[in-house]
């Protein structure tokens, strides 16, 4: 069963709200009235009766399931009008010249309420599963990859060609959106090799091998020898 929201049922009490301050300015009216209150007390029955009337094409609109006569809701209008000028030409207005605004306000009035009670329920939106991207640190590494192969086989030559079977080390690229393979398949997604998921981008990064820098063999230092001479001094002989 449906069950008028909050917004319905604050639209509903402010209606019953103005036809009730409506009906207590009419039975409350006397000659002591000025001819401020009596303009005012008019202007506002003419626009709740523009909005009942305007209501009720609606709901006979409702009850028919046509769209709401134009004309019906223009006789509505034209008679708040109508009431405002003879108001207007007795004198003694606070206000003067202001239908069309209160036309205004009358027609947010019914579209609010309208809008508030429509005939059927709206439609519950169906979930939409999407592939989700893991977010995957940036790749720097070489990584070394077993896949196991499955064959297909040629309808020309009738040879078996291996496919491999995208693993942990692959990614699967579907539009705009990436992620890891699942159970050794890419459904709905393109498989790329050796390529991981970007989070950030979206899209399969493919592994960059680290260049492996060589490292130089020293050079071997060939010791220079040093000679040394050492003066013997020769004794003196006796003759």
């Amino acid at each position: 069963m449906h069950r008028p929201n909050h917004q319905c049922l604050c639209a509903v009490f402010a209606v019953a709200c103005v036809f009730a301050a409506v009906t207590l300015a009419s039975h409350s009216a006397g000659a002591s009235a000025t001819p401020g209150q009596q303009c005012a007390a008019t202007k506002i029955r003419a626009a709740a009766q523009k909005a009942k009337v305007q209501l009720g094409c609606y709901a006979r609109a409702e009850l028919q399931g046509v769209p709401v006569d134009q004309k019906c809701l223009a006789r509505a209008g034209a008679a708040l009008v109508n009431t405002f000028q003879r108001a207007e030409l007795k004198g003694g207005c606070a206000t003067v010249g202001d239908a069309a605004a209160t036309e205004s306000t009358v027609d947010a009035f019914v579209r609010a309420i309208t809008g508030a009670l429509p005939a059927v329920p709206p439609p519950t939106p169906t979930p939409t599963n999407t592939l989700s991207s893991t977010p995957t640190a940036t790749p720097s590494a070489t990584i070394t990859q077993t896949q196991t192969a499955t064959s297909v086989q040629s309808p020309s030559t009738g040879t078996f060609t291996p496919t491999p079977t995208p693993g942990p080390s692959d990614c699967c690229q579907s539009g705009q959106l990436c992620g890891p393979p699942s159970g050794g398949a890419c459904p709905g997604a393109v498989p790329v090799f050796n390529a991981s998921c970007s989070g950030s981008s979206g899209q399969c990064v493919t592994f960059t091998p680290t260049p492996t820098n060589a490292v130089a063999s020293a050079s071997t230092l060939t010791p220079t020898a040093t000679s040394t001479v050492t003066a013997t001094p020769i004794s003196a002989q006796a003759p």
